[in-house]
């Protein structure tokens, strides 16, 4: 189902250039929080470069079945490393093993009391389309501040159901017309075989047009 944007967006605030600040902010995520991740979209307009721009994101949850080869292969090695615990540990995963993702791939601690997620790796391809580096950094420091909220609440989702899923991501903006999409896989990881305390993901991104998170990255 889909979420209405009226009850999960509020604005926070418009300073005197006329940007006007809004950020998603789920009321309620009750069990089986799936069903309010499933689609998700939302609008906001930011100033950028001396220009207004309004930035449009949609995020869909994909099924497996639906996802590219690599995004499948990637799971299947993850499941294979799981064995019969609830998820594979840290120390299973071999980059050797992930010459083809390398570069493209992050791992987030799990962090409570507050609830965040921090970067101990940030893929330096990743990196290179960004422009910006977020290693040691939250996953609320993600830029657009919307967006990054967004993936918040999808790794909160992961832990929580603790199976592998899949976020089809479409970011878009006006002046001039651009598009950016990709596909993320998050790969829950459990050291003690209780609980999730990492998340791998691995980002596929479509082609895009050049600086384009330059722009919309403040």
């Amino acid at each position: 189902p889909n979420i209405n944007a009226e009850k999960c967006i509020e604005v926070q605030g418009a300073d005197e250039s006329n940007t006007i600040v809004l950020r998603y902010r789920p009321r309620h995520m009750p069990a089986g929080s799936t069903l309010y991740l499933n689609k998700l979209s939302f609008e906001f307009t930011i100033r950028a470069l001396g220009s207004v721009m309004a930035v449009t994101v949609d995020s869909s949850l994909c099924a497996l079945a639906d996802a590219p080869d690599d995004i499948a292969a990637l799971q299947t090695h993850w499941q294979e490393l799981r064995g019969t615990r609830i998820a594979p540990a840290r120390s299973d995963i071999d980059p050797a093993k992930l010459r083809a993702y390398l570069g493209y791939l992050c791992i987030l601690e799990v962090c409570h009391e507050p609830a965040d997620f921090i970067f101990s790796l940030f893929g330096s391809g990743i990196a290179d389309f960004l422009h910006r580096d977020l290693s040691r950094r939250s996953v609320r420091d993600f830029q657009p501040a919307e967006l990054g909220q967004y993936i918040f609440e999808q790794l909160c989702n992961t832990v929580e159901s603790r199976v592998p899923t899949v976020y089809r991501v479409e970011v878009a903006y006006d002046n001039p017309s651009r598009t950016s999409a990709s596909y993320r896989l998050n790969l829950p990881l459990s050291d003690d075989g209780e609980n999730i305390n990492r998340i791998l993901t691995y980002t596929r991104f479509d082609a895009i047009p050049p600086d384009f998170w330059g722009r919309i990255i403040l």
